[in-house]
């Protein structure tokens, strides 16, 4: 799998992550009767990157979602991060089979991608899209300041 490759798998599943997240706090705000703060539609990276950790740690896709679904039941756990494995474990799970047949290197990777487009997602409410040639905000012939 080349990087670009990888980055694109990434960017899916954060959509996907964040995405699920947000009609989760829709629904669960409709039902409380509370308006919804613009932070409440943030995806909790700190809960992605607990679970990516936990995922480095034991090395196996199969036990770090049995984990999220685990934590999504834990009477222990507040609403937020029980929501938040619940979501991890609903988009991981769904593409399960693909992610699989990748190294725990390639994972780790792509994780690591995950973890920086949701951070662009939450910051850009995910209204903006990126440039498609990589050169955000300047054309190709300018990379290197010519203008």
């Amino acid at each position: 799998m080349t990087t670009d490759e990888k980055v694109e798998l990434a960017k899916q599943l954060a959509r996907d992550l964040k995405s699920r997240w947000e009609s989760f706090k829709r629904e669960d705000a409709k039902r409380r009767h509370k308006p919804l703060r613009k932070d409440d539609l943030e995806f909790p990276r700190n809960e992605w990157q607990r679970w990516v950790n936990y995922f480095a740690h034991v090395q196996s896709l199969n036990t770090a979602l049995q984990l999220a679904e685990y934590q999504s039941r834990s009477p222990a756990l507040r609403s937020d991060p029980k929501q938040a494995a619940q979501v991890i474990r609903y988009i991981l799970g769904s593409r399960q089979t693909e992610l699989q047949k990748l190294s725990v290197t390639d994972l780790m990777e792509i994780f690591g991608y995950v973890s920086r487009w949701l951070e662009w997602l939450n910051f850009s409410g995910g209204q903006h899209e990126e440039s498609s040639h990589g050169y955000v905000g300047r054309s190709p012939s300018s990379r290197h300041g010519s203008h």
